[in-house]
């Protein structure tokens, strides 16, 4: 179980790459922290030791809360599939999801979550271009 969560990090953090959020920007430039706020594997299959194993990974909402008509957007959820090849198919062996946001330091060690801009928002749930 360890291991998938391990892997599902792994990814998120190539995926906020890939978007223009790296970590280490974001928390440079941004002073934002990245959190997971929950975050769920569910074993389907077994993955055996030396199999291959695919991941796809979709953002599944952005979250966007209402106070005061204000509206914050503060969490974004992300789901992962893996996939070992056996018999020239593609077995699902485990999915999970992770519920993400950012804390930045509002005052000395007082933190509060970061509200995504537009620009952040438009990267996380903007669909990728593929490679041409």
């Amino acid at each position: 179980m360890s291991g998938f969560l391990r892997i599902m990090e792994e990814v998120e953090d190539l995926f906020l790459a890939d978007r223009g959020l790296p970590i280490k920007r974001v928390l440079d430039t941004r002073g934002w922290i990245p959190v997971v706020t929950q975050s769920r594997i569910e074993l389907l299959d077994e993955t055996l030791m030396e199999e291959e194993l695919h991941t796809v990974y979709t953002v599944e909402n952005v979250f966007v809360y209402t106070v005061e008509n204000v509206f914050k957007t503060l969490l974004y959820s992300t789901r992962m599939n893996c996939y070992v090849l056996r018999d020239g198919q593609l077995v699902k062996t485990a999915t999970g999801t992770i519920t993400h946001g950012y804390l930045h330091e509002a005052a000395p060690n007082e933190w509060t979550m970061a509200e995504f801009d537009e620009a952040t928002v438009h990267a996380l749930s903007t669909p990728r271009k593929a490679a041409s």
